[in-house]
């Protein structure tokens, strides 16, 4: 039997420290730029919209959501935006 897990409490917060940094940024709304990322990410990797919610019944996988990290962290340098 194969298990899938859902995200992370860590890897969540990880996910809106990013958006965090990114609105300040750039002035955006936050949840309208959580919004637009997972649709571009699941465009892009022909997924169905998720949640970034552990507790949420269509949260993004663990290994999914790493994925959703490591484009969150692509598209903030993209728009010079230290994470870091």
């Amino acid at each position: 039997m194969d298990f899938t897990y859902n995200l992370s409490l860590k890897q969540m917060r990880f996910i809106y420290v990013i958006l965090g940094k990114i609105s300040v940024s750039t002035g955006d709304n936050i949840e309208d730029l959580k919004e637009s990322f997972k649709t571009l990410f699941c465009q892009e990797n022909n997924l169905e919209h998720f949640s970034c919610s552990p507790y949420e019944p269509n949260a993004i996988t663990q290994e999914n959501a790493s994925l959703f990290i490591d484009f969150l962290l692509r598209q903030a340098e993209e728009l010079g935006v230290v994470v870091w």
